[in-house]
């Protein structure tokens, strides 16, 4: 029996990333590609949100680079950890692949905030050899229709991708996560902010060291001044008396 999976794709066009239209179409040998078409080419954070708005999926799959800490998409756009999540709750995915070189942190953040599982590679792959494998991923979930049961079968590639298993006791799709996604992000400012406040802090206490010490430096010299004067006039006296004295 075969196990067909909603399968919702996001593959900004690259041009070093020539089998994009290959992978697809394996992928699509097995499951439904959604939605149609598939989004290929110039994409937007704006079409993935009005799309995963509007469609619900099983895995949301990213065809795509990154630059470690985001994903990239079209003219230098590109989305983080929290706004994928955001992604996959509003699509209720229950499968993130990250079809792209990224950290372990933004797929453990990823799984965490959404609960869902993740798919990701935390080195660089060749174009052929990722299609090759989600290919055989593909055949596999269908075939087998697990995610992790899948992912076993068709292994790790040498270590080439990692499988995330959704955290235990959290609600797939539950909308306390979305609120947990703004707390971070209001907790992440407040922090900004207090950094920020104390950078500020800290400047200002510089910038007064600096005056009081360029005042004293300014008192110091005119007391100096002062005193070289009085030496002067004293010494001046001095020899008055002394000349009158021999007189």
């Amino acid at each position: 029996m075969s196990n067909s999976f909603d399968w919702l794709i996001v593959a900004p066009r690259h041009k070093d990333l020539r089998a994009v239209d290959s992978e697809i179409a394996a992928i699509a040998a097995h499951h439904n590609i959604i939605p149609q078409p598939p989004l290929i080419g110039y994409v937007s954070d704006l079409d993935v949100s009005r799309t995963v708005n509007e469609a619900e999926c099983d895995i949301f799959h990213w065809l795509t680079h990154s630059d470690g800490d985001e994903l990239l998409l079209s003219d230098g756009l590109a989305v983080d950890a929290d706004t994928l999540a955001q992604f996959c709750l509003s699509c209720q995915a229950e499968l993130c692949i990250i079809d792209a070189c990224v950290g372990q942190q933004m797929a453990e953040r990823v799984a965490y905030l959404c609960a869902c599982d993740v798919v990701y590679s935390p080195v660089q792959i060749e174009d052929k050899v990722a299609a090759l494998y989600m290919s055989q991923y593909a055949a596999a979930l269908a075939e087998i229709g697990d995610y992790y049961e899948a992912y076993q079968a068709t292994g790790s590639h040498g270590g080439q991708y990692k499988f995330i298993r959704a955290k235990d006791g959290v609600t797939r799709g539950h909308h306390d996560n979305a609120a947990s996604i703004a707390e971070l992000r209001t907790e992440q400012n407040q922090v900004k902010a207090s950094i920020t406040l104390l950078s500020i802090s800290c400047l200002l206490i510089v910038l007064i060291a600096l005056a009081l010490t360029l005042w004293q430096t300014t008192v110091l010299g005119d007391i100096r001044a002062q005193l070289s004067d009085v030496k002067a006039e004293l010494h001046y006296i001095e020899r008055t008396i002394n000349d009158r004295g021999e007189r």
